[in-house]
């Protein structure tokens, strides 16, 4: 069990750092792909707003906007807390703090807003799941429900809907082995699985030998799986690819998105060579000795579908910005807008984005894109 969670403390820890590690010396180095991709697509202008988190907030690593409210949930990976703030950035409430008693945490790998307003923490080192709901602008903590993983499975992210609990889990042997999968399951009250639904592409690993031993490690150059639940349907797709498939939870019914606008992405030299010296994390041997044996670079990195819009963070354009494709599923338009490098954690729909910028600053910040739809131009 400690190599499932290993895995996804690796993969976290490899993500964030490459976020939060940008440099922007060497920015103006046009990067083919995504230039031909801005060449083709209509440009979505932003508005931005930036909220500063207080101070005390270290390591906002996660961060959900209440619904039918101006407030957040933020969880601090620093102290384990989590803290309740306002549209101006005030704390109105704290809970938690790194500990094993009530309401306190190990490793938080997932804060969820359920459908009845409650708020559910992930936590993959004490196998449970703690709840809280906000009272009177105040966190109050509710109760913790301690889950047992079927074998060979680990939990990765709970679904709390009006029409039942579901979990998705990855299914793996641990390192020694690079066969695994995810594995979407309905869950009970106490969050036990009851039912299986759905299985999806495991991440590719990279074979990495330590010693006289042979490891199956994730690497972020590979094909990986992401996935997010939109109302009725859960949606997923795979790093390389430009389909979204989706399976509607209270029918099983299966369907796919596919943009085709976005061809696959031929890894040539200089972007490699562009990246590796700008994302200075990227220079690490255990995650850069793939790229010798690839010949596609990932397309995304980052997953996102809320209220039938779907949000894909483009993979480390060498460009000053970053890029996220937005598609809206009611028409068949997929265009795209530039944010910071290190923005991340984003959540919103048709007219606002919201996100964490890690950046080098002195405190983190919380923007609001405002997404005007109808005012399209170009960067270029």
């Amino acid at each position: 069990m400690k190599n499932h969670i290993f895995e996804s403390f690796l993969m976290l820890t490899f993500l964030l750092n490459g976020l939060a590690c940008t440099n922007q010396n060497n920015s103006n180095v046009p990067a083919a792909y995504t230039t031909k991709l801005q060449s083709e697509l209509s440009h979505i202008k932003v508005t931005t707003d930036t909220l500063f988190v207080d101070d005390s907030v270290l390591e906002p690593r996660r961060i959900r906007k209440l619904p039918q409210s101006n407030r957040f949930v933020l969880f601090d990976e620093a102290t384990n807390m989590i803290s309740l703030i306002d549209r101006q950035g005030n704390i109105l409430s704290e809970a938690g703090g790194e500990g094993r008693g009530p309401g306190e945490f190990q490793q938080v790998v997932q804060l969820h807003i359920g459908s009845d307003g409650r708020i559910y923490c992930l936590d993959m080192l004490q196998f449970r799941i703690t709840i809280f709901e906000v009272r009177d602008r105040q966190l109050e903590y509710i109760k913790s429900i301690s889950y047992k993983n079927p074998q060979t499975h680990s939990l990765q992210s709970i679904y709390v809907t009006d029409f039942g609990r579901f979990g998705l889990y990855n299914k793996s042997k641990g390192f020694q082995s690079s066969e695994n999968s995810f594995v979407l399951y309905r869950l009970d009250e106490n969050f036990s699985p009851t039912q299986k639904l759905l299985q999806l592409p495991g991440n590719q690993r990279e074979k990495v030998i330590n010693g006289d031993m042979s490891l199956f490690v994730p690497n972020i150059f590979l094909n990986r799986t992401f996935w997010d639940v939109d109302g009725e349907w859960f949606c997923y797709m795979q790093t390389k690819g430009a389909t979204v498939r989706k399976y509607h939870l209270r029918t099983g019914k299966q369907k796919k998105v596919s943009l085709h606008q976005l061809p696959e992405r031929p890894k040539t030299a200089s972007y490699l060579k562009d990246i590796k010296e700008r994302f200075k994390f990227l220079a690490n041997d255990e995650i850069w000795s793939v790229t010798t044996e690839i010949e596609q670079i990932p397309l995304f990195s980052g997953f996102w579908v809320e209220n039938g819009i779907i949000l894909l963070r483009m993979f480390y354009p060498a460009q000053k910005d970053g890029m996220i494709i937005y598609f809206d599923q009611t028409t068949t338009d997929v265009r795209y807008l530039s944010i910071p490098h290190h923005l991340t954690q984003l959540q919103g729909g048709k007219k606002v984005i919201y996100g964490i910028d890690i950046g080098d600053k002195k405190s983190s910040q919380l923007l609001r894109l405002s997404v005007d739809t109808n005012i399209t131009g170009s960067d270029n």
